[in-house]
């Protein structure tokens, strides 16, 4: 049961790691984004540069209302959009956001950006800025509400590395317990079995 269990969570792994191999090649080239929107906050998924960047917002809507369901011209705005860009990859998207995001709340600072080997943080809150006030990308308001904007980022070979490790170890397990097979060995514990072929005196498992 443990072993079926192991396989099974070791697929799904692999398929990850996959995904993420598949996302940090086509990062180079284009720029994606897959974004939801609720009531007073929204989540954003951003891969480019070889990064993925998860990014929520949270208004405090006080009096003022959350709209990002609208693009300038009023029309529904998509959940989500790509865009080819340059051979060097575009916009890494946790300085973007540590820009744009104090500017939009009349902060003249950059956001401070916290690096730990490939994963990246950046938080900022405050009031929105009034010249935002009539953008119905952003927000509708009666009174400037309170945001609060919060960015992770980890690089997709740090997602690769991960998702691979169990899947390794998987085969590590399986080739250990063929070869202690073909030694007339336990699989499970490495009992010789020569003696006792029938059933493991040790573990008890059969072969």
């Amino acid at each position: 049961m443990k072993t079926c269990i192991l396989y099974s969570v070791s697929a799904v792994s692999l398929l990850l790691c996959v995904g993420a191999a598949f996302l940090l090649a086509r990062s180079r080239g284009r720029s994606d984004s897959l974004d939801a929107y609720g009531a007073s906050n929204s989540l954003g998924f951003y891969s480019s540069r070889g990064q993925l960047v998860v990014a929520w917002t949270r208004v405090d809507r006080g009096n003022g209302t959350f709209n990002r369901t609208t693009d300038e011209l009023g029309n529904p705005s998509p959940l989500f959009q790509s865009y080819r860009v340059g051979t060097g990859g575009g916009p890494n998207m946790c300085d973007f956001f540590a820009y744009c995001w104090p500017r939009m709340l009349n902060l003249n600072a950059t956001a401070p950006i916290h690096n730990w080997n490939g994963f990246e943080y950046t938080r900022v809150s405050g009031r929105l800025g009034t010249q935002f006030a009539s953008d119905a990308v952003s927000f509708t308001p009666v009174g400037m509400p309170v945001i609060s904007f919060v960015a992770v980022g980890v690089s997709f070979w740090s997602l690769v590395a991960l998702f691979l490790a169990l899947p390794a170890m998987g085969l590590i397990l399986t080739c250990r317990k063929r070869a202690r097979r073909n030694a007339g060995h336990c699989a499970f514990c490495g009992y010789d079995l020569r003696a006792t072929p029938e059933r493991c005196p040790e573990c008890g498992t059969i072969p």
